[in-house]
């Protein structure tokens, strides 16, 4: 999976089982945190990685972890900050779905990182 399009899933795990705060997920609602959401993305559940994670998927991981805690403006390399971010009292859905945006828009390559269309 390229992080474009871990990011993508997250958004939509989101719009499909919901957002929570205050932890990775709601066990009464199945609703997620921003981190629960990618741990589904990634991994397939929310409570995170299963004991053997595959090295690529932890890449997968930090790499849209990194494009999230950027576009939220988090300065710290550190998902604790993402999750406060997450659980701020004045942090709504709306909010997570542009940080999700700009995080997906932020690791879409740029028409001079694409290359041209050789013929021959």
């Amino acid at each position: 999976m390229t992080t474009r399009d871990v990011l993508m899933e997250t958004k939509n795990v989101l719009l499909t089982r919901g957002w929570h705060q205050g932890g990775l997920i709601d066990e009464l609602t199945g609703a997620v945190c921003v981190l629960g959401a990618l741990s589904c993305a990634v991994f397939g559940d929310a409570d995170g990685p299963p004991q053997q994670p595959t090295s690529n998927d932890i890449v997968d991981y930090v790499l849209a972890a990194l494009a999230m805690q950027d576009a939220s403006g988090v300065d710290d390399i550190d998902c604790h900050q993402l999750a406060k971010w997450n659980d701020h009292p004045s942090r709504t859905p709306e909010d997570i779905l542009d940080m999700l945006d700009r995080a997906i828009a932020s690791v879409e390559p740029s028409p001079e990182q694409v290359p041209a269309c050789v013929t021959i």
